[in-house]
């Protein structure tokens, strides 16, 4: 079966699955499970999915590269080590995490957003949403995600 693909699935998507197998994460644009959500930061990744969706779980993943300076005599950039450690939830934090995910959900990616400009300072937050037959990708820089979700929630303080 095909899925339903939207989103900014071009340059932030293939940006960001270049990190997924360095991290041993799936792709979730090819996932068979009922629900999985993936949210993003430069540094930190939460994945809630479930596979009969009453009972959720969860995985925190947080990843580091190292730096390696330009050889300006060779003109080359050497590729960093990456660090990650990745730590599962218990069911009662997934649980609650998949409740915020609905909230998050509903709010456009931002190239949707009127008058959303894009930028290149703050942080870009990435969210992922597949289902068997569909799949989203949005992205939100930082700025703006504050903004849209306290239109539409009074506890974005814990989501942003």
């Amino acid at each position: 079966m095909k899925k339903t693909v939207t989103g900014d699935t071009t340059f932030w998507y293939e940006y960001t699955n270049k990190d997924l197998a360095k991290l041993k994460l799936p792709r979730l644009d090819t996932s068979t499970k009922p629900f999985y959500f993936r949210f993003s930061t430069h540094k930190t990744i939460v994945d809630i999915w479930s596979n009969d969706k009453k009972t959720f779980n969860g995985m925190v993943t947080s990843h580091i590269n190292s730096y390696i300076p330009y050889n300006i005599k060779k003109q080359t950039q050497k590729q960093g080590k990456t660090f990650f450690k990745s730590d599962y939830l218990d069911t009662t934090p997934s649980r609650k995490a998949y409740e915020l995910t609905m909230l998050v959900a509903a709010i456009p990616s931002d190239n949707l957003i009127k008058g959303w400009s894009q930028g290149f300072d703050g942080i870009t937050y990435s969210l992922e949403t597949a289902t068997p037959t569909n799949f989203k990708f949005k992205k939100l820089l930082v700025a703006k995600c504050t903004r849209a979700l306290a239109e539409r929630s009074k506890n974005y303080s814990t989501i942003c």
